[in-house]
Order: structure tokens, then sequence, then C-alpha cells
């Protein structure tokens, strides 16, 4: 064989690797592209969840009924309302108490004294709470039992 059909047998071979090469990092980043792609409707899907259940939460005959269970509030009367004046007298600040003299008379130091501190204790354990499922790995399925979980009836 001649030597210039070599030469092209072996650029031809490293023509073959180099395409092979590029055509599987095309099917690399392809995968990537879906997997991305798929991570995004994912997370459409579980903002569109978060957007459902804050709109339940936070509705106002709902909250007004839970204020109501929790909280021990009441309408404000006359009695409740002061005026400025008023607040200006009792917001004043009172004189600093007024020193005695007295001679002074030398102290012996003080020893001393080591203050071992002990561990704070652990914390009280809190109730436990029901679950919430993680909205990031919620399928489409999961609203309407989301929903139903929370109480609300179509």
């Amino acid at each position: 064989m001649r030597k210039s059909t070599l030469i092209w047998m072996f650029l031809a071979a490293v023509a073959s690797v180099l395409l092979f090469h590029t055509s599987q990092q095309v099917l690399e980043k392809r995968a990537r592209v879906a997997d991305l792609s798929a991570a995004t409707a994912r997370e459409k899907e579980s903002l569109h969840v978060l957007k459902a259940e804050w709109s339940y939460l936070n509705q106002p005959e709902r909250l007004e009924k839970l204020a109501a269970e929790n909280l021990d509030l009441t309408p404000a009367t006359a009695e409740h309302m002061v005026k400025v004046a008023d607040l200006d007298a009792a917001l004043a600040a009172p004189p600093p108490p007024a020193k005695p003299v007295t001679k002074a008379v030398p102290q012996k130091p003080k020893p001393k004294t080591v203050v071992i501190k002990k561990p704070a204790p652990p914390p009280p354990a809190r109730p436990k709470q029901p679950a919430i499922k993680n909205a990031h790995t919620a399928t489409p399925g999961d609203f309407s039992a989301l929903m139903s979980n929370l109480g609300v009836r179509r």
C-alpha cells in the first residue's frame, strides 16, 4: 500500500472517532435538556399546588373563624381610647432616685467565687404535627387529594 492511502485511512479513522464522540455528547445534552424540562414541569405543578394551598389558607372566613377560636379579642370601646396628652404623661420617664449621702467605709475585698454552670435542660418535646407531603414530589393527581385533605369541598 501506498503511503498516502495509509494517511487517508488514518484521517478517516480519526474523523469517525470524533464524529462518534460528538454524537455521544449530543445525546447526553439532549437527555439533560429532557431532565431539566421534566424538573421544570414538576416545579410548575408544585407551584400551582402551593398557590392553591395559600389561597385556601388565606380565606377571610377561615381566618376569622380561627381568630375567634384561638384569640381572645374584643371590639375596641371608648375606655380603650386615650388622648395624646395622657399618653405623654404616662410614657414620661420617672426621675432617677436620689442617691443617699453616706460616708465611704473601706470594705474588705470579697473572695473570688467560682461559678459552675449546669448545661441547659433540653427543650420540651414539640407535639407531633401531621406530616405535610412535600410539594416537590407531588404528582398532578395529588392536587385533588391535597384539597380534600385540607377540607375543601367542590
